[in-house]
């Protein structure tokens, strides 16, 4: 294992404070890592980090996004009315795309087993994507999928520029976040958009829970951002933020709950409590997000969700 420390991407500047250290909760690797704040602009940076060609070790192929997606994609034309109106009235903000766009080309960046591309296949766009796991990029590619094997950095990209890049809970992997950003720039129409999600470090949940925050996610999270950090890194590499929201979920608040009891129990009996907190976003019974979805909806007002949605379109001149 090798590691590197690196001064901020934005501002260049190698000055930091301590923040928290934390070790890494999602797959129990050993060691203890340090999250620090540039002292200029205040972007949040996991330092120092496993190097680009080392990192593979945090992520093995349990890793949830790698796994594959379950049943067929939803048959958007057989939707019942009821479920059109649950869809409006139930938007947890978490991939969603600009109003009124038809279907065109669509890129993803991180595509896991394809789930996103799968369903966004069947609303009629013409789907292609990257992503770093082969294992996760075969099983995508098993389902006629086209994914690419490779880092943002080192990545083809789309044949000929697209509509839409999304990038769900990728740009705080990325170890080159502003130069990965400009690149991305190039693969998009005069006025694509660039849509994704990031956690958001401005948050309760962080507050609240700091090392044993769910999203976290150390050592494989190597950014932390805010929504002005994370519109300075956007608008750096040449994008015009339109809009952040902030999701309507509460999902990082069980496993959070989780690894502090962890801490607390310290391997008791009373283990199978903390894998039921942590397992909760993705065992969960269906009803629940819609259960929390009031407090949710008043949170991401306020926001102070975990996580945050952003559309960015590149109709500014191109940098590079």
């Amino acid at each position: 294992m090798r590691w590197e420390s690196t001064p901020c991407p934005l501002c260049r500047t190698s000055g930091r404070t301590q923040v928290l250290k934390g070790p890494d909760r999602l797959h129990q690797r050993p060691g203890l890592f340090s999250v620090v704040r540039c002292v200029r602009c205040d972007l949040l940076r996991t330092d120092p980090r496993p190097t680009a060609d080392t990192i593979t070790y945090f992520y093995p192929d349990s890793y949830q996004p790698y796994q594959a997606p379950l049943g067929p994609p939803p048959q958007e034309d057989k939707l019942t009315v009821r479920q059109h109106i649950a869809r409006r009235l139930f938007a947890f903000n978490s991939q969603i795309l600009p109003p009124h766009r038809d279907p065109g080309r669509l890129f993803e960046i991180g595509t896991g087993s394809g789930g996103f591309l799968r369903l966004m296949a069947a609303r009629g766009w013409d789907v292609a994507g990257l992503e770093y796991s082969a294992s996760a990029a075969r099983r995508a590619q098993e389902m006629g999928l086209s994914v690419e094997v490779s880092t943002v950095e080192d990545g083809e990209g789309p044949d000929e520029p697209v509509d839409v890049v999304a990038a769900w809970m990728v740009l705080e992997h990325l170890h080159k976040p502003l130069s990965g950003l400009r690149k991305i720039r190039g693969w998009l129409n005069k006025d694509g958009w660039l849509v994704g999600s990031v956690p958001n470090v401005a948050s309760l949940d962080f507050r609240l829970f700091r090392d044993a925050w769910y999203a976290l996610q150390l050592p494989t999270h190597l950014y932390h951002f805010t929504p002005k950090t994370l519109t300075a890194l956007l608008q750096t590499a040449g994008f015009s933020v339109e809009r952040i929201f902030h999701q309507r979920t509460l999902a990082n608040y069980p496993p959070s709950m989780g690894y502090r009891l962890d801490d607390y129990l310290k391997g008791s009996e009373n283990m199978s409590l903390r894998r039921q907190l942590v397992q909760f976003p993705v065992s969960a019974p269906r009803w629940v997000p819609f259960a929390l979805y009031p407090l949710a909806y008043t949170m991401a007002a306020l926001g102070q969700t975990g996580r945050m949605t952003f559309w960015a379109r590149a109709d500014t001149p191109k940098i590079g």
